[in-house]
């Protein structure tokens, strides 16, 4: 697999779903790897009800009360469930997803994972909650999962299921010298493709982003049109780029899939309350640098 071919070389990936991509603007593996996250989703560890905060996308591991009831109003099929542990109760509703009342027995545990609200009585409740179960759930607890911005029929899991079988079959050659890297403080070209797709901490998304900004401000020529002297210029002027403050210091900021790097570091500079993972996912955004 190459860099230049068409995304139809992921298995997976037919006709169908490259129209998908398309709206995208993605056709090649390169306008693939290149579709950066627009945030992540921090899975931590699951809690108790009891210890929720309003105003949070937060998981809760509780067990379903009582048998899921099904309401219908105007033509949606609108689940309710309560749920619960030693420590309180809460409500889950769910629309469109009928399914629901059968796949949630009551006495079941499961784990809960949506925006924690307010209700009426002091109650707490979700609404549209994603549902794991708890063996799910511990494989995700502590990793933190891509967030890309869709189009209606592409969803998160496609894109970033796409993305990893891309990095794992493509050769992603470095073309910055390991003594500019080391200079420089910057990890390795693939190592930030890796990271800016699936990193396992706030300081993986800094390296990956430090890395690609600095990319984004030296745009390497080809080696028959341009000398030694030129590229060292290019280097230099780069570097000092990102360490005045291209480099993002911030570990809350996050890549736009409508922004380049840089493009992102700016605006999120100025957005201090942006945090990983509470972003809702958009459609439609374009991600394409």
């Amino acid at each position: 697999m190459e860099a230049s071919h068409l995304i139809t070389e992921i298995k997976g990936v037919g006709v169908k779903t490259t129209a998908l991509f398309s709206k995208l603007h993605i056709e090649t593996i390169k306008d693939l790897i290149s579709y950066f996250p627009r945030g992540y989703d921090h899975y931590e560890e699951a809690l108790p009800v009891g210890e929720l905060c309003t105003g949070k996308v937060q998981s809760v591991r509780a067990c379903i009360v009582g048998t899921p009831s099904m309401v219908r109003a105007k033509g949606m099929v609108i689940t309710h469930a309560q749920a619960g542990d030693a420590s309180g109760r809460m409500k889950l509703t769910w629309f469109r997803m009928p399914y629901l009342k059968k796949a949630l027995p009551g006495g079941s545990w499961h784990v809960f994972r949506g925006m924690v609200q307010a209700g009426t009585g002091g109650m707490l409740f979700m609404e549209q909650p994603r549902v794991f179960s708890q063996g799910d759930y511990e494989t995700l607890a502590g990793t933190w999962q891509p967030k890309y911005a869709l189009t209606n029929g592409l969803t998160n899991h496609m894109i970033s299921k796409c993305v990893r079988q891309a990095l794992e079959e493509l050769e992603l050659p470095d073309y910055l010298p390991e003594e500019i890297r080391s200079r420089y403080r910057l990890i390795g070209f693939r190592e930030a493709m890796e990271k800016i797709h699936f990193p396992g901490s706030q300081e993986d998304v800094v390296m990956a982003r430090r890395r690609l900004v600095f990319d984004e401000f030296f745009s390497l020529p080809d080696s028959d049109q341009a000398s030694e002297k030129r590229e060292c210029r290019a280097v230099n002027r780069s570097a000092a780029a990102a360490d005045r403050g291209y480099g993002p210091p911030d570990c809350s900021a996050s890549v736009s899939a409508d922004r380049s790097p840089a493009e992102g570091l700016e605006a999120d500079r100025s957005r201090p309350d942006r945090t990983y993972g509470d972003e809702p996912t958009g459609s439609g955004g374009r991600g394409k640098r």
